[in-house]
């Protein structure tokens, strides 16, 4: 299917792709095809001036989710990570599961205005907190507890095809080592 740069919402709205964004979306396989189903049925409320995080059940299996709920570890446990293709940071992964079928496409965009918006990121399965690794958590104590809580208890599937080699760290290690 080709790639479009831009997608027409419900409401009229239009969601807008950038390069940067299409080759961030590489890594959640043929989602591409399945955006303008999940953004035609999307209604935002007026005036908004946030991000917007969404969930869009598509009602029929669309592709597999890679996170995965797993037992409960602190920031200082040992565990693997990888980092991802087109991520900043490392991902909290597991080696020994494979992604779970999903109806379910997930979507993260900012308001450009009124009636525009920029697609930043979209996959298959439920909404996630930004990992901790993001540096706009830095300034926010509430969110990075947050998202530590949430990927103290979920990690993504491994994928050899669009991660690096895992290694071994903590959480605690992987914020500390992060360059703000």
């Amino acid at each position: 299917m080709e790639k479009s740069n831009r997608y027409i919402t419900n409401c009229g709205s239009v969601i807008k792709l950038s390069t940067n964004t299409h080759s961030h979306l590489e890594v959640h396989y043929k989602i591409i095809d399945y955006l303008p189903q999940a953004i035609s049925q999307i209604s935002f409320p007026n005036k908004q001036e946030d991000r917007i995080r969404m969930e869009i059940d598509l009602k029929k299996i669309i592709g597999k989710s890679s996170l995965i709920n797993t037992e409960p570890i602190t920031y200082n446990s040992d565990t693997y990570f990888s980092i991802r293709k087109g991520r900043e940071g490392p991902s909290r992964v597991v080696l020994d599961e494979k992604p779970k079928e999903t109806s379910i496409i997930s979507i993260v965009v900012d308001p450009i205005d009124e009636n525009n918006y920029n697609l930043i990121s979209a996959w298959y399965g439920p909404i996630a907190p930004k990992e901790p690794w993001d540096n706009s958590l830095i300034k926010d104590k509430k969110a990075l507890d947050e998202s530590l809580s949430f990927w103290c208890c979920h990690a993504l599937v491994y994928e050899v095809d669009f991660m690096q080699e895992p290694f071994e760290s903590t959480w605690d290690k992987v914020i500390s080592g992060i360059k703000y």
